[in-house]
């Protein structure tokens, strides 16, 4: 809204679904331009269904390039109050622990999508546990 440029809808209702990546992918490259001091953009995305069904993702422009994570289906939503600042504190983390920008919007995504299923706004969960829901494929399983 700074800009004046609208950001492209997310619309995804399952794990399935895919998203306009092109078009964040613009949108990320016209904020870049207005803002050229900053190195990262992250964007949060999610789509609600209804108070126990939401779907997930993560962008991150860096450098020229974008980044992004597949969606993720939560159909067991039990808080959502402090997503947005669990893919934050995720993001930070993640921006000391590794230099792979794939890795580090992967892990932000993840850690906002596990903290759906925990009351209360705190993100209470290890990074091994993060790192597992990362292994693992749309259906579940995991992908080692």
């Amino acid at each position: 809204m700074l800009f004046g440029l609208k950001a492209p809808g997310f619309k995804a209702t399952s794990a399935a679904d895919r998203y306009d990546t092109a078009a964040y992918e613009t949108f990320c490259r016209e904020i870049a331009r207005e803002v050229p001091q900053c190195r990262y953009i992250y964007i949060a995305l999610r789509n609600v269904m209804n108070s126990e069904h939401h779907t997930f993702a993560g962008i991150l422009y860096a450098d020229g390039t974008m980044y992004h994570t597949r969606v993720y289906d939560i159909n067991n939503v039990i808080d959502c109050v402090g997503v947005g600042d669990a893919f934050c504190g995720a993001l930070l983390y993640a921006q000391s622990a590794w230099t792979d920008n794939q890795k580090r919007v992967d892990f932000s995504t993840a850690a906002s999508v596990l903290k759906n299923t925990i009351s209360g706004d705190y993100n209470m969960v290890k990074v091994s546990e993060v790192e597992e829901l990362m292994a693992r494929n749309e259906k579940g399983e995991l992908e080692r």
